[in-house]
């Protein structure tokens, strides 16, 4: 959802969650909640503004508007809004009643645009009907397609028609080996709707890696050409699960990771609900007591809270920090240090300019004699591609030398491959 000046909000809809067929068991929603809220900031949505759907469903203002609602609106046209996302020949009540609820919610969190899937779109029918009525604003709505499930089934409707984003790497690659792809079928096919709707957005980019007699390895940068391909029979099946299945792998390694870290089964989601993930960071770090690390002469790396612990910004003698994130330490910077700003996201959706300015104003600095801090949130993806690519700069070497120069000072090292690259091809270009 979009809100006034264009912020964008994340609502965590647990409650809508619970009413709509118990999807969320009622002692489980903040749980699940945090979860999905974790899982979003691992896959790059990590400037936005979460809000649960309790937070403010359970406030004065919002019931007696939704006592109002439910005064004005028949059940007959409640059902029809509710055609495609209430399941079941009997449904119960609270599905009948979240429908009424998510068109309030557009008002209760002042938004302007309000982002949903397909099946939605009944829904937010009613919500402009029904919003005029009781003295809010009308919103707009954009709608993305629902995907289609490696069976062939919509996700909605079957339960099993689906990858989860914690998925083994093996547990994907079998999913899409198995998957529905005909040759030149570009309608309802499922491996082509996860490389053009997940894939491409996540990374940017499909590589196809094949032997050369079947026309050699290529590489995409735009959905259609993929697409063209596939249907003009360029393409073949087998190679394009391949390559899917490799870039849903990329994409999905930062939640893997994180889950791993949990050391506990991901199906007890009462294990890691409550943590966002940078919380969850900090108390590993602080746990397991990791502080910055000197990666090279006047060059360190480490995560938010190393750049606000003054004590070790003096210790080191810190001088100068290249900050990646959206947020500050909690306490602030220490005072009396240069901060330069460059927040920038964690994998695929990374921007390359920003990512440039980073490590050109690492350099800058380092050749004015400063000693340099590089923080991310977790002092191992962003700042770790960002100072590879200032020492593959700095000492001439190649990217995989440097990633090795920066692991060997720091043991919890896990750049993204979307940012590996692009500090090899920084490194390309200015080295």
């Amino acid at each position: 959802m979009f809100g006034h000046g264009f912020d964008h909000t994340v609502l965590l809809a647990n409650l809508h969650a619970y009413l709509d067929d118990e999807k969320y068991p009622w002692g489980e929603m903040d749980c699940r909640a945090g979860v999905y809220q974790t899982v979003f900031e691992l896959l790059g949505l990590d400037d936005a503004s979460f809000v649960r759907g309790s937070s403010f469903q359970r406030l004065e203002a919002y019931i007696d508007d939704l006592y109002r609602a439910l005064g004005m609106v028949t059940g007959n046209r409640v059902e029809r809004a509710a055609s495609e996302v209430v399941r079941g020949d009997a449904p119960t009540l609270g599905s009948l009643t979240y429908p009424v609820m998510q068109s309030l919610d557009c008002e209760h969190l002042n938004v302007d645009l309000a982002l949903g899937g397909s099946d939605q779109r009944h829904v937010y029918m009613l919500t402009r009907e029904l919003l005029p009525q009781l003295g809010g604003e009308q919103v707009c709505f954009l709608f993305t397609p629902l995907s289609t499930g490696p069976d062939a089934e919509r996700t909605h409707a079957a339960e099993k028609s689906r990858i989860e984003l914690w998925a083994s790497p093996e547990q994907v690659t079998q999913a899409i080996e198995q998957a529905y792809c005909p040759p030149d079928a570009v309608e309802q096919n499922p491996v082509l709707e996860y490389a053009t709707h997940f894939g491409f957005p996540q990374l940017g980019e499909c590589h196809v890696t094949r032997p050369a007699k079947y026309g050699g390895n290529v590489h995409y940068d735009r959905p259609a050409q993929l697409v063209e391909d596939f249907r003009s029979g360029d393409l073949h099946p087998a190679d394009l699960k391949q390559a899917v299945a490799t870039g849903i792998n990329e994409a999905l390694q930062p939640v893997r990771e994180y889950f791993r870290e949990q050391r506990a089964p991901v199906e007890d989601v009462r294990s890691v609900g409550t943590l966002s993930i940078r919380a969850h960071l900090h108390t590993l770090r602080r746990k397991e007591e990791r502080l910055m690390d000197r990666i090279a002469d006047n060059l360190f790396v480490g995560a938010m809270e190393d750049a606000g612990d003054g004590t070790s910004i003096q210790t080191h003698k810190i001088t100068t920090i290249v900050s990646l994130t959206y947020g500050d330490p909690d306490r602030g910077y220490p005072p009396g240090i240069d901060v330069t700003k460059l927040p920038m996201k964690d994998g695929p959706q990374n921007d390359r300019e920003t990512f440039e300015r980073a490590v050109r104003a690492t350099l800058e600095n380092l050749r004015s004699g400063e000693r340099v801090l590089i923080h991310c949130s977790a002092g191992a993806s962003r700042s770790v591609a960002v100072a590879a690519a200032a020492i593959g700069i700095q000492q001439g070497c190649d990217i995989d030398r440097a990633f090795e120069m920066v692991a060997e000072q720091r043991t919890e090292t896990s750049p993204h491959p979307a940012l590996r690259r692009r500090a090899e091809a920084v490194l390309a270009e200015q080295g």
